[in-house]
């Protein structure tokens, strides 16, 4: 066995010590980013920490089969700063890992400050372009200097982020998001069952997100009433939760068009999913790399999403898709509409060039190699 030395102790059999901290672990992009990255580190001999804040929601099987442990924070609602903070402190005291990595705003904030001072080097991760108003803001760019480095998912969140004064230029670096490992074709037969669930015969639109106010189901709720008034084939299918998932139960109620939507919730089997659709819609407000719509253009599927986050270095119209505003229902119906009137033939040329371009630069292997060469480096080993 190989034993050499670093500035942070002894690194037996090259196995650097990684601990990634996320809010809560439940299944959001950021944290499958987390995840996706915990497990393929693993696989490259790191021993990896998972820390949740909150207590874990989901991911438990997968990080367990990888031989990840997962620690629960068990941070409440009440519960003081000094408590949380006292936790995490003891945390990275017994494992002294090489490096902290920290995804979403409030891990940013108590792994940067809780890094700092067990002096434990720390890359802070901003997954999206807002996240929170200017107070968030103000408080990410307050504590920035505590991180040895600083990532998010685009250049388009980059430069508003700089813009915004929430990070430096000479700070930040961009690691794309990466695509999940590809698995087996659907046969015929379960394609066809799961058309059958998802709303029969006819033009299926597969949206999938978290129903929280970020995603704008309201917005696609919208176009799509003016979709399947001009397009009487069409249907919709929502998989996603989240604190609004009544709101949008009812509002799915109340549609002119209710009979042609069904809410799938919570689903595992998202990319079995997009194969079954004809093509996939993104309403977001705001975003930073969405990774349904990567896995969408991965699987080959045309969309139409609105334009904000790191969407534009995805999609430009007619590569990949369609483009619409943010919070412009009838911008986004006309995407839908221009997708769908078109052939079949014009529809595979588009959605396959969006396929070779996001297969090139979110390849989960080149993605995974860019963060180990980011945190060697921070770990100076």
């Amino acid at each position: 066995m190989s034993i050499s030395s670093s500035s942070r102790g002894l690194v037996v059999g090259d196995r650097l010590r990684l601990t990634i901290l996320v809010t809560n672990l439940d299944r959001g992009g950021a944290e499958t980013q987390a995840v996706r990255l915990a497990v393929g580190l693993a696989r490259r001999a790191w021993n990896v920490r998972m820390v949740s804040m909150l207590e874990p929601q989901d991911f438990t099987d997968e990080l367990t089969a990888a031989g990840i442990p997962i620690v629960g924070l068990g941070v409440e609602g009440g519960m003081s700063i000094f408590a949380v903070v006292k936790r995490m402190f003891g945390e990275l005291r017994r494992e002294r890992p090489h490096v902290l990595l920290t995804f979403t705003y409030h891990a940013n904030i108590l792994g940067k400050v809780v890094g700092r001072l067990c002096g434990v080097p720390v890359v802070s991760s901003i997954r999206n372009e807002h996240f929170g108003g200017r107070v968030r803001d103000k408080i990410e760019s307050l504590t920035s200097s505590l991180a040895s480095l600083t990532t998010t998912n685009s250049s388009l969140v980059a430069d508003a982020l700089v813009a915004r004064g929430v990070a430096k230029r000479g700070g930040l670096q961009v690691v794309p998001n990466a695509l999940a490992s590809r698995k087996d074709t659907l046969s015929e037969e379960h394609r066809s069952n799961l058309r059958s669930e998802l709303g029969g015969e006819g033009f299926l639109w597969l949206s999938v997100g978290r129903f929280e106010a970020a995603k704008d189901m309201p917005n696609l709720l919208e176009a799509f009433a003016t979709t399947a008034k001009e397009h009487p084939d069409a249907h919709l299918a929502l998989v996603g939760y989240g604190s609004l998932a009544d709101f949008i139960a009812e509002r799915v109620a109340k549609h002119p068009n209710a009979n042609r939507i069904r809410i799938l919730g919570r689903r595992h089997d998202v990319a079995s999913l997009l194969e079954a659709a004809d093509a996939f819609v993104l309403s977001s407000a705001w975003e930073g790399q969405p990774n349904t719509l990567l896995e969408a253009l991965a699987a080959g599927l045309p969309v139409a999403t609105t334009l904000v986050g790191g969407v534009g270095e995805l999609i430009v119209d007619g590569v990949g898709g369609m483009t619409a505003p943010p919070g412009d229902a009838g911008a986004l119906a006309k995407a839908m509409n221009r997708v769908m009137t078109m052939t079949n033939e014009e529809r595979n040329v588009m959605a396959g060039r969006g396929r070779e371009q996001v297969l090139a630069r979110h390849d989960p292997g080149v993605v995974l190699a860019l963060w180990e060469s980011l945190l060697r480096e921070v770990a100076r080993v």
